[in-house]
């Protein structure tokens, strides 16, 4: 079975069975198997139980089991779109219900891979908006460098104070 790492709670979607065997032989799925992949793609002690089946509820919603198929497709960069297209709409509308999303006595293992997407997520937003590649790389590594508390504090923030905190980390990267 091949795993991808992606954003981690993509990866056992996009990882852990969609194509399915080794060596270019591949397994088609059943609607029901994909969905458990989706309800089973949290692996992550650090994410609290609610937001996790908010999330999957919400892809749930959204995508259906074919759409979700067709993300084991193509490059891991086109995989890597197409499952940050399926998961943002479902995050937002989680975070927006209720912010916290990691327990607040998470160990710093348990947030490497989320503090991991976090700062690639800021990069890839902060691109996006014109920034220079050294800008945003910049602010990747400041989000990374967080410390537990500040990391977590960031994540479970409302999204207004979350600009006002994410303002306050990359302002010395730009320019």
């Amino acid at each position: 079975m091949r795993r991808i790492v992606l954003l981690p709670f993509v990866a056992a979607i996009l990882g852990a069975g969609l194509a399915v065997g080794g060596c270019g032989s591949s397994v088609q799925l059943s609607d029901e198997e994909v969905l458990e992949l989706v309800r089973n793609a949290f692996g992550l002690p650090a994410y609290l139980p609610s937001y996790e089946r908010c999330v999957v509820g919400e892809i749930e919603r959204l995508v259906s089991p074919a759409q979700i198929r067709d993300l084991g497709g193509g490059s891991r960069s086109e995989q890597f779109e197409a499952a940050t297209e399926v998961m943002a709409p479902a995050e937002r509308a989680c975070k927006r219900a209720d912010p916290r999303i990691i327990d607040p006595d998470a160990a710093t293992g348990e947030l490497a891979p989320i503090r991991l997407s976090t700062g690639a997520a800021v990069e890839r937003e902060l691109k996006e908006e014109g920034t220079t590649a050294a800008e945003a790389a910049c602010a990747k590594r400041r989000i990374r460098q967080l410390d537990d508390a500040e990391f977590i504090r960031y994540a479970n923030a409302t999204t207004d104070s979350q600009v006002d905190m994410a303002l306050r980390i990359i302002l010395p990267c730009l320019r």
